[in-house]
């Protein structure tokens, strides 16, 4: 659905999502935005936060075996490059 489209049938488009349908958006063909169901965003936000942790509890755990430190920006450099 084109954005021009999503304007003019924004409720419908809300309806949908409240009913578990995603609408993908597109913009001169390119698939830009979407715009879904909130407990998909809530379960995605969930999968994020567990990944970060993940990571911020490995680092704990090398720390506390003895292994080299890491900076912030090499913290941040890995856990950015995990979710790309």
């Amino acid at each position: 659905m084109t954005t021009r489209q999503v304007r003019d049938r924004l409720a419908t488009v809300v309806d949908a999502a409240r009913s578990g349908e995603p609408t993908i958006v597109t913009q001169r063909g390119r698939r830009v935005a979407a715009i879904v169901p909130i407990d998909l965003l809530d379960e995605y936000d969930r999968l994020v936060e567990a990944a970060d942790t993940a990571v911020i509890r490995d680092r704990l755990a090398r720390l506390e075996a003895g292994e080299p430190t890491f900076s912030l920006a090499e913290v941040l450099a890995e856990t950015l490059a995990r979710t790309e």
